[in-house]
């Protein structure tokens, strides 16, 4: 229990193509990852040339894939643009299709965002967004994915409460994926993960401050780690733990470390 880990390839966005990422990574004992399936990694419009060129790659790899993200800053399921809506709901849809073609149980989905300044009414957002999780919840269960809904701090469903009202919502079809820096920024972390009615469905670890939004390695931040494991083993949480920190050097050596950390937090929370 909660030594089961993945590594996101959030970290090489930009920076280190896929091709040279997760070769190093595999090389680094890391056989589990979790793909953010955004440009310039992966291209969701092409999904058929995402699908083969990551197969290829993790055929040589041997690394399998823990769940698929699509980009969380350009997809809003509650935009007040209908062709916004669409383009997002079709952007998951091809994130669940990925999952299921690379033999991931998961896709992590996002709700978009809420105007900071004029926002519509709470009720309205929250059907639209209701609204698309319904398409891409019944669509990904044909192919065998499950859906996650992350906590995401950008003023529209914030909150592990909030992500359990809409799983509620939608009878079961979605479960949470709970962000612990995400969290950290709105509410207290230990409390919120004591607040489930059950375990989540996915956890992802990642430090920030409490002055600004990060995802950090461990240990660098506001985080108290010692609390977040020792929550999670209360929750009887036994999926896997993503580390989605990033790192401007060597990825494999900055997963090692937190790794690290995290595995004396656990040993800690245990008692060890």
């Amino acid at each position: 229990m909660l030594s089961d880990l993945s590594v996101s390839t959030y970290t090489g966005l930009g920076r280190t193509a896929l091709a040279e990422l997760l070769p190093s990574l595999a090389d680094a004992g890391y056989e589990h990852v979790e793909v953010l399936a955004a440009p310039p990694h992966v291209d969701l419009e092409d999904l058929g040339s995402a699908v083969a060129s990551l197969e290829s790659l993790l055929r040589t790899t041997g690394q399998r894939v823990t769940s698929v993200v699509p980009s969380g800053v350009d997809v809003n399921l509650a935009s007040s643009q209908e062709g916004m809506r669409e383009w997002s709901r079709q952007q998951f849809l091809a994130a669940a299709t990925l999952a299921s073609e690379l033999g991931a149980s998961r896709v992590v989905v996002h709700p978009g965002r809420r105007h900071p300044l004029r926002p519509p009414p709470r009720q309205e957002l929250w059907r639209r967004v209701l609204d698309g999780l319904e398409v891409i919840a019944e669509a990904a269960r044909t192919s065998g994915v499950e859906v996650l809904l992350e906590n995401v701090p950008t003023g529209l469903i914030d909150t592990a409460d909030e992500c359990t009202q809409v799983a509620e919502l939608l009878q079961g079809r979605v479960r949470l994926c709970f962000d612990v820096a995400n969290a950290f920024m709105v509410e207290d972390v230990p409390q919120a993960i004591g607040s489930l009615p059950g375990p989540p469905g996915l956890v992802h670890v990642s430090d920030t401050r409490q002055d600004r939004w990060l995802h950090d390695p461990l240990g660098s931040g506001d985080v108290a780690w010692d609390d977040v494991a020792a929550s999670l083993l209360a929750s009887s949480y036994d999926g896997p733990v993503v580390l989605e920190t990033l790192h401007d050097t060597d990825a494999a050596d900055g997963f090692d470390r937190d790794a690290r950390v995290w595995a004396e937090c656990v040993t800690r929370a245990r008692g060890g």
